[in-house]
């Protein structure tokens, strides 16, 4: 009865070491994800990143203007994008001679460029566009009073650094994926949907404008295409034009002078 007694006894422990190890190889496993920051808190410490909650909070409307470059023939024009509060944003550039425009106006969402007139956004794609002039707006600083979802997704590799990636879904279903920098929590990379397509947004080059940091390289990929954006000019709460966002209403008026607007 000793003996087995004992033998139970050594059984008993070696389960126990079985469970421990197992639990700590699991523990080890989920490290990287599920013992991370709260997706909450990255958004806190990325805002702290860019300057504060109230700094970004006083940006009303901004204008960006610089060059565009395509990475696959190097050809070169002028770029503009505009924003307005709670969600106006428009952009503007030209390419080898094509110009191309976007909008929303708060309504509606529109695409022209100078080869194939104007195209009405309708649908998911109206609601994606949408949610993305409302994101170059605001950010993330309303996503709980939007009713926003935000989640941890797996790291996303950028550059040799293993990026702290949010999944934020808007309460009408739209997914926007956000990269932060793990040491400067910055905005590396978003992921945004549009017309059936995920359009990627990478950041760098952050420098001080006004109260804030602010990325002057932009990389933008399209499927295979892929374009360098340099910045040159950022303004906060300039006065914007609501003609910058609006539809346009004459389908063989031109496009907006990027030149003129630049000057």
């Amino acid at each position: 009865m000793i003996y087995l007694t004992r033998n139970s006894q050594n059984r008993n422990s070696r389960q126990r070491m079985r469970v421990l190890l197992s639990t700590l190889m699991v523990l080890l496993t989920l490290t990287p994800l599920t013992l991370a920051q709260s997706p909450d808190k990255i958004l806190k410490n990325a805002t702290i990143a860019l300057g504060s909650e109230k700094a970004l909070r006083r940006i009303r409307s901004w204008q960006a203007t610089g060059t565009i470059t395509s990475r696959r023939d190097r050809s070169a024009g002028n770029y503009l994008a505009s924003s307005q509060q709670p969600d106006l944003f428009a952009s503007t550039f030209d390419l080898r001679g094509l110009e191309t425009s976007l909008g929303f106006n708060g309504k509606s969402g529109w695409v022209r460029d100078s080869r194939d007139g104007l195209r009405t956004l309708t649908g998911v794609a109206s609601r994606e566009f949408q949610a993305e002039a409302g994101w170059r707006a605001r950010r993330w600083l309303d996503y709980k009073k939007e009713k926003a979802r935000i989640s941890l997704a797996e790291e996303t590799e950028i550059d040799g650094v293993k990026a702290l990636t949010i999944l934020l879904t808007t309460a009408r279903g739209i997914r926007f994926k956000l990269c932060f920098d793990p040491a400067s929590y910055r905005l590396l990379r978003e992921e945004i949907p549009l017309d059936g397509a995920i359009r990627r947004f990478d950041y760098g080059d952050y420098r001080q404008v006004g109260e804030i940091q602010e990325p002057h390289l932009i990389v933008m990929t399209l499927g295979e295409q892929s374009f360098e954006i340099r910045l040159t000019r950022i303004v906060h709460n300039l006065p914007l034009e609501r003609s910058l966002f609006d539809f346009p209403r004459v389908s063989n008026e031109p496009l907006p002078d990027i030149a003129a607007l630049l000057d």
